[in-house]
């Protein structure tokens, strides 16, 4: 029997600078909690030159699954 993943880590990664011809991209990766997920959130805070980086769960939808995927803003 599959576990119901409660919450979503959402990681949204952009290389290269912020601006023009950055592409960033998004992974999404199943929590069992909400807890789980913002300890999972924290451990991705760190900072590169060049690479940003954001984190915040949010509740899954029904039947979702990891992916990653191309972001637009």
């Amino acid at each position: 029997m599959k576990k119901k993943m409660n919450f979503i880590l959402v990681i949204v990664i952009t290389l290269g600078n912020a601006g023009k011809g950055s592409e960033p991209f998004e992974l999404r990766i199943p929590q069992k909690s909400q807890r789980e997920c913002e300890k999972a959130a924290k451990t991705f805070t760190f900072s590169l030159p060049a690479v940003t980086i954001v984190t915040h769960c949010e509740p899954s939808k029904e039947n979702q699954s990891p992916e990653v995927r191309g972001v637009s803003f």
